[in-house]
């Protein structure tokens, strides 16, 4: 068997006993081994592979192989490459530049890797360059980029320095990641960006300007940096956006009202800045949050972006009193609204209800008083409110029990008084996971109190009375 031209064993166990005949293969033109070869066999397989004198070989995948070796240098030989992608193994070493000049290279995808050193030139024709969750270091080099390059994925490296203004000479960059590094600075402008996620870097000062002209931005985020200084009214020009993530930052002053002009946005992230002032109104404008149902209802949404679907990554997000990674596509199936862990006042506002494809509402740690809305019970979709560490006072809406998909309720430390509304969702695991409510609070089922009671024992400063 020396003209076998595709060799696919994807997921295929421990291919230990790989024969002799097969490994002398040298026509390959398609080459996949996910998960197949025992670290020995597989290093000696690709030591004869590249030894072989033909140049067919177009796409190269040994993912998930538990790869210990340096990128072989005869790697550079297989001119015809198209595809490499060594995703999930251990590789060390540098990405060598020999790799680089692989004129034929579309998709180079090296994740979850231990390489070092600086990312070299790309070659001329590269489509995708993934190289997140290494150790590589260094500055981009000055002249980075490639004319074809859609997808560039940088993220959880060490990388440090300016974005470098050659990559606004990529017109076809939709996508970039360099989130988890050390970068600082302006970004040169790049119209057609989608997708641009920053977040965990060195970025520091206003709100940045520059991001005006990424008018067709679908997802932004800034999240963990050294930002400051008042949200801008240009904010609501982003019309595409769907995802905003600000939080953890030094952001001060109101949430700007035309934030409201975001119809599309599914998910606004604020937590952990400075914000004061009240929670805007005409929340109801944010149509992204209130014209679908949730997906558990079997309707079809009403929106739906292809573009945003065609790019995976991973999101931290906190729900139900955990960070958790999430990945987009999960992220756009959901809708989230955190403003935790600022300064807001004032009472929660009533056109809040409107937002009924909300999973997660989070409006914890701040400085609200007045009532839980009284309609809350619409918001159907909710599987996570967090209203605790707040000056909230008066009763618990009785609807609150209409909430069937809730599956975390923290109302702890404030006002409140009166029942309990009883339901399917508020069981009594809620009142385990969060039992003080800074209030009296009325049980209607004597029972239902006397299993409070014994969780909670005489730990909690709690009024209980029947």
């Amino acid at each position: 068997m020396t003209s076998l031209q595709e060799l696919n064993f994807r997921a295929n166990g421990n291919l230990a006993t790989m024969t002799v005949d097969l490994k002398k293969l040298c026509e390959l033109e398609v080459l996949a081994l996910f998960v197949s070869l025992s670290n020995g066999n597989i290093t000696e397989f690709i030591d004869r592979l590249l030894k072989c004198t033909y140049t067919s070989l177009t796409m190269l995948e040994l993912d998930h192989n538990n790869l210990t070796r340096e990128l072989p240098n005869m790697m550079e030989h297989l001119t015809s490459l198209v595809t490499l992608t060594l995703v999930n193994n251990s590789i060390s070493g540098t990405i060598l530049p020999g790799i680089m000049n692989l004129t034929s290279l579309a998709l180079l995808s090296l994740t979850l890797n231990r390489l070092n050193g600086q990312i070299p030139l790309l070659p001329k024709n590269i489509f995708k360059l993934d190289v997140a969750m290494n150790n590589l270091s260094g500055h981009l080099p000055v002249e980075f980029g490639a004319p074809d390059l859609e997808v560039l994925d940088l993220s959880s490296n060490y990388i440090t320095g300016h974005v470098p203004r050659s990559i606004s000479m990529m017109q076809n960059l939709r996508f970039l990641d360099l989130s988890n590094n050390s970068f600082y600075g302006e970004l040169p402008s790049m119209p057609n960006l989608v997708i641009l996620l920053l977040s965990n870097n060195r970025f520091l000062g206003k709100f940045p300007s520059w991001l005006q002209s990424f008018s067709r931005l679908v997802s932004l985020d800034l999240s963990r940096n050294n930002l400051d200084g008042t949200l801008p009214t240009w904010i609501g020009d982003l019309a595409g956006l769907r995802l905003l993530q600000l939080s953890h930052n030094m952001f001060y002053g109101d949430i700007p009202v035309n934030i409201t002009n975001l119809t599309k946005l599914q998910l606004l992230n604020l937590a952990g800045n400075n914000l004061s002032g009240s929670i805007p109104q005409y929340l109801s404008n944010l149509i992204g949050m209130t014209l679908k149902y949730h997906a558990r209802y079997g309707a079809l949404r009403y929106y739906h972006y292809p573009e945003s679907h065609e790019f995976l990554y991973d999101l931290p997000l906190v729900m139900k009193h955990q960070e958790l990674k999430y990945r987009s596509y999960e992220v756009f199936d959901m809708d989230v609204n955190d403003l935790s862990l600022n300064h807001l006042t004032g009472e929660i506002p009533n056109e809040i209800i409107s937002l009924h494809g909300l999973v997660n509402l989070n409006l914890s740690w701040n400085h609200l008083s007045g009532k839980v809305p009284e309609n809350i019970g619409a918001m159907k979709s909710l599987e996570s409110l967090d209203l605790s560490r707040n000056n909230i006072s008066g009763e618990m809406p009785p609807n609150l029990s209409d909430l069937t998909f809730l599956s975390s309720l923290d109302l702890s430390y404030n006002n409140l008084v009166g029942r309990i509304p009883r339901g399917r969702q508020l069981d009594t695991s809620m009142i385990m996971t969060h039992p003080c409510m800074m209030g009296t609070v009325v049980y209607a089922d004597p029972l239902f109190k006397r299993i409070v009671q014994a969780i909670i024992q005489q730990s909690m400063t709690i009024k209980l009375e029947v």
